[in-house]
């Protein structure tokens, strides 16, 4: 690992590395998948299968219970559905694993000499496990939040890091950077970064009237119906061409769930769905568009602004005021059918400029890449 310093974990940031970071692999842990990576040329996939999943839907044998009085608090039907979590991973994996994979991560930072790692989440168990070796190296951590994000559900890292010294948020802008900065964090803003080049319209193409960008992951998969019946209704009388495009998706279960919702959809109105490929790039379409209807919180709705490129947000996930990136920002919201009406009724647009204001005024991400580069 010539001139290596950083380590960083894969997101959704396009931004150009240079020689000193280098993205943190799983199978750096795994002999037989880095031989695979090695010597075997593998075709590009469309969906994701060297993940380990556990199947949490089968009943286990139950061998290990809650204590009552640390839970007290809690649900029978809670209880029960922890108890189960809990002997089904068990079931699969040793009490020493996540020891065992501390170890491994400790020892890869020492040996290659890492005196930095940039994390794109907090709140997952490899990447605690990640920040808990930084601590005992003394390494340095960046969280750079991949997109929108809720900073409170990030702000709570600082109860069970020993020390603050080495961790540092990458905030998206201002607004982010102050929040977190109130909870004790030491954060800075930089600007979202978008391959504008990448964007692809014919010079003299129509723009087509609507897409919808769907919620994503197994979480939300039952709202797909829900969201596409939704807007459907609300904008029939209206004669646009809408576009629908759901969130990456992880493996051909969701998908063949998905069309068979899909079928349902229009043989019950009796109309064509023209979905978009999940694994098509959101810039590189968005600006092909008249308006975008989002009905999750996600990156697309900051590529959207700095497209110029007018949208509303459809969702009841969480409320605005939990994504202090729009801190000052009126957003177009629906909370009903009859506000996506009142969207396509009106032109008011002046929150695209602030957001995209709030979004580059900062030192840039491959900036910030470069300086870390030299320390």
């Amino acid at each position: 690992m010539t001139g290596h310093k950083t380590f960083m974990f894969p997101s959704s940031i396009n931004v150009p590395l240079n020689r000193s970071i280098r993205l943190f692999k799983v199978n750096y842990f795994s002999v037989k998948n880095r031989l695979l990576q090695i010597l075997q040329k593998r075709n590009k996939r469309l969906y994701l299968t060297d993940i380990n999943y556990i199947d949490f839907d089968n009943e286990p044998n139950f061998s290990y219970y809650l204590d009552i009085d640390i839970w007290k608090k809690y649900r029978s039907d809670q209880k029960y559905i922890i108890q189960r979590i809990i002997n089904t991973f068990f079931k699969s994996f040793g009490f020493n694993y996540f020891n065992n994979l501390y170890t491994k991560i400790t020892l890869l930072l020492k040996l290659s000499k890492t005196n930095r790692v940039i994390i794109d989440e907090t709140n997952d168990v490899l990447r605690r496990l990640v920040i808990m070796s930084c601590n005992t190296l003394d390494i340095k951590i960046d969280f750079l939040p991949h997109g929108i994000v809720s900073e409170d559900q990030h702000t709570y890292i600082a109860r069970i890091l020993p020390t603050h010294k080495n961790f540092q948020i990458l905030a998206w802008n201002k607004k982010s950077s102050l929040y977190f900065k109130k909870h004790g964090l030491r954060a800075i803003p930089i600007s979202y970064p978008i391959k504008k080049s990448i964007v692809k319209k014919t010079k003299y193409e129509e723009k087509k009237d609507i897409l919808v960008m769907l919620s994503g992951g197994r979480v939300t998969l039952n709202s797909y119906e829900n969201a596409i019946c939704n807007i459907f209704e609300a904008l029939r009388s209206y004669n646009l061409k809408i576009d629908w495009k759901y969130h990456q998706l992880l493996d051909k279960g969701q998908i063949n769930i998905m069309s068979d919702q899909k079928k349902l959809i229009e043989d019950y109105y009796t109309t064509k769905i023209e979905s978009i490929h999940h694994e098509t790039l959101s810039y590189g379409i968005i600006k092909n568009y008249k308006k975008i209807i989002f009905t999750s919180w996600t990156t697309g709705i900051f590529e959207a602004a700095l497209l110029n490129v007018p949208f509303i947000i459809y969702t009841k996930d969480i409320s605005a005021s939990d994504i202090h990136s729009f801190d000052g920002i009126d957003l177009p919201i629906a909370n009903t059918q009859r506000d996506l009406r009142t969207f396509f009724n009106q032109d008011r647009n002046d929150y695209l400029k602030q957001i995209s204001l709030a979004m580059t005024e900062n030192l840039s991400l491959s900036k910030y890449f470069d300086s870390i580069s030299v320390q």
